[in-house]
């Protein structure tokens, strides 16, 4: 709340946010990481809500570590190491220091001796790591996470997301303290806001439970409408390994995919209302409806570093790049997709072209 000193505000915000991104990666075919018989060497929780990680050095707080239920040829199961930022500003190349350092850690923390027992073999992991970041990264710092084989997803200026900061900035403004989580008897304040997010809690539940302003009621109803409003939810990947956050207030075209599984796409852009402010978004050509899939793309690596080669004016390249690829359940059915990109030909809404990203 205002009174409170900038750090614990900032935390306040930050959970709220992580909340919402492991809401968002449960729709991509992600489990949260949890404590059992079998993973209690390596997983643990401290207290509701907050899960550690064994590394070779110590236990590490990860703020979204997600176990990938699809499999993949030649992989061990890939765990997610998630890092999320709810900062002000752009994330600086010190947090990104860090973070490779946690991550490393986790990796090595993989002992095998002769009697190789079922926990060794159930637990093994290929970890990934991936920083969420509300505004976006330093130039610096998002190279030396792709150097890093670190992936960057940033939602700066992405108007979907911007609708779900506006309402945490407000609810931590004027309701939200942060004795909520540092009280004993109030640390449950984010298991039952997921619950709320989920739709098995009810608002009025929650604004009661936590003794809440009842004005606070109005926000927390339309930041669940806000997130229950994201109708599409896709991470998608580019052929150099750059991960894309696609969100979409309308469902993905299925029927675009009938017989097929490649579809073109074409990147357009718009003008926001703050100044020098763009939002990016992905249409698939053949969508009659037009339907629009907001993304941000990285701003400090090249063009050639995010969607590979054939960048415009390469006529050699032209057909050997520019790729994303999802997986998304069809009828289902399990279906990897690939998505065309036309990067030649980067439009706004009115047609005037940009030069480049």
């Amino acid at each position: 709340m205002k009174k409170e000193n900038q750090k614990n505000r900032g935390q306040v915000r930050g959970y709220l946010f992580e909340q919402i991104v492991c809401l968002l990666l449960e729709q991509n075919h992600c489990a949260m990481v949890q404590p059992d018989r079998f993973n209690k060497s390596r997983v643990r929780r401290v207290r509701e809500n907050f899960i550690e990680l064994k590394g070779r050095g110590g236990w590490h707080a990860i703020d979204c570590p997600f176990d990938y239920n699809r499999t993949l040829p030649f992989l061990y199961p890939v765990r997610l190491i998630g890092e999320v930022r709810y900062h002000q500003t752009t994330v600086t190349k010190d947090a990104i220091r860090n973070f490779i350092g946690v991550l490393r850690d986790i990796q090595e923390n993989y002992f095998i001796d002769d009697s190789l027992t079922p926990e060794m073999v159930r637990e093994r992991r290929m970890e990934i790591g991936v920083f969420f970041s509300v505004n976006g990264f330093q130039a610096e710092a998002e190279r030396l996470a792709y150097s890093h084989g670190i992936r960057t997803i940033s939602y700066k200026n992405n108007p979907i997301i911007q609708v779900i900061r506006d309402d945490i900035d407000a609810l931590e403004s004027e309701y939200i303290s942060y004795d909520l989580f540092a009280q004993k008897n109030t640390r449950f304040f984010l298991r039952d806001f997921d619950a709320m997010m989920s739709g098995a809690l009810a608002v009025q539940e929650l604004v009661e439970r936590y003794e809440l302003a009842v004005e606070s009621r109005e926000l927390f109803e339309h930041l669940y409408g806000a997130v229950c409003a994201i109708r599409s939810s896709i991470m998608a990947t580019t052929n150099t390994g750059m991960v894309f956050h696609f969100l979409g207030n309308e469902e993905f075209p299925e029927e675009l995919f009938a017989g097929t599984d490649v579809a073109v796409g074409h990147i357009y852009y718009q003008n926001l209302k703050e100044e020098n402010q763009i939002a990016y978004y992905l249409e698939l050509e053949k969508d009659q409806r037009h339907r629009r899939f907001y993304f941000t793309p990285p701003e400090g690596l090249s063009e050639q570093a995010v969607y590979g080669l054939g960048a415009p004016g390469d006529e050699s390249q032209r057909d050997t790049g520019r790729e994303i690829h999802m997986t998304l359940t069809l009828g289902g059915i399990q279906r990897n997709l690939t998505v065309m990109l036309d990067t030649d030909r980067i439009s706004s809404e009115n047609g005037n072209l940009l030069a480049g990203l």
